[in-house]
């Protein structure tokens, strides 16, 4: 991702308020990430952008001392809970230099479905914006054991987006995205239902041989009613 990736697509300099959302791949592979995101954000005027932020299992890992990815839930718990802190400070560090602050949010999606609770999370989140801060909003695996199993952040960036009532979502990903039938990316999907999901869990034939083409479409495809929050709007 390149310092201009996200303000010329079409839609996000004219976007109101914008969730962005970054996965664990992401930020692992270009630990420059940060800052490069920090830039782009820091850019529009404030109180525009929540970013959902994956990485605190991730991050937690080496703050314990682990080698890999651990298969007890608990220990996954712990490496969040020991990587939410070096998460914050990476988040910290970018926007710092561009003089904004930055606001922890820790939700689950029992959070969400819960009409007060997540009504009490819209007022702080609106309130955090119109101080001009950066919600940093990763889910809370230290009690949340069910997005730690699926990792849900897709899920959260969409539910999180029709709470505060966005006009824009970014999905930062690795992965190549939705392919076609013959293993081109499909830039832009106007209608999910007829044109996404006919080509979700389609392989793609190249060259004779088969390949998997649908990227992170299958789950975020399955959830594509998540962002139809009635949402308010101010």
């Amino acid at each position: 991702m390149t310092d201009a990736g996200l303000p010329y697509r079409e839609g996000f300099p004219r976007a109101r308020r914008v969730v962005v959302k970054i996965g664990s791949r992401t930020l692992a592979s270009d630990p420059e990430v940060y800052a490069r995101l920090a830039r782009v954000i820091a850019a529009r005027p404030p109180g525009g952008v929540i970013v959902v932020s994956s990485g605190a299992i991730a991050l937690g890992l080496q703050v314990l001392g682990w080698k890999s990815r651990p298969r007890e839930m608990a220990k996954l718990q712990a490496a969040a809970a020991a990587g939410q802190s070096a998460l914050m400070r990476r988040w910290e560090q970018a926007f710092s230099g561009e003089k904004r602050a930055v606001a922890q949010v820790l939700l689950t999606h029992a959070d969400l479905a819960d009409r007060a609770r997540a009504n009490n999370a819209r007022a702080a989140l609106d309130a955090l914006l119109e101080a001009g801060a950066i919600p940093i909003i990763n889910e809370n695996d230290t009690v949340a054991v069910d997005e730690i199993k699926f990792g849900d952040n897709d899920q959260l960036a969409a539910l999180v987006s029709a709470m505060v009532g966005a006009d824009l979502l970014v999905l930062l990903s690795d992965v190549a995205g939705l392919l076609d039938r013959e293993g081109q990316r499909v830039s832009v999907v106007h209608d999910v239902e007829r044109e996404a999901l006919p080509l979700v869990g389609v392989a793609p034939v190249e060259q004779g041989r088969v390949s998997v083409g649908t990227g992170a479409w299958r789950p975020s495809s399955r959830r594509r009613g998540a962002a139809r929050w009635p949402a308010r709007r101010s």
